[in-house]
C-alpha cells in the first residue's frame, strides 16, 4: 500500500508513468481520489 500527495492529476500521472510503472515489481497500480471532504471532525470537546 502506497500513499502519495500531488498537487493535481497531471503530477499523478507523471509519477505513475515515469517513476512508479519502471519498478519491475509493480504490474498493477489501483487508485482511489478524495474529491471533496464531506465532514470536517474536531475531535471530542475538552470540558
Amino acid at each position: 500500500l502506497l500513499h502519495v500527495a500531488v498537487t493535481d492529476l497531471a503530477h499523478f500521472n507523471d509519477f505513475i508513468m515515469g517513476e512508479l510503472l519502471k519498478h519491475g515489481g509493480v504490474r498493477d497500480i489501483n487508485s482511489s481520489f478524495v474529491l471533496a471532504n464531506v465532514k470536517s471532525e474536531r475531535g471530542a470537546p475538552v470540558a
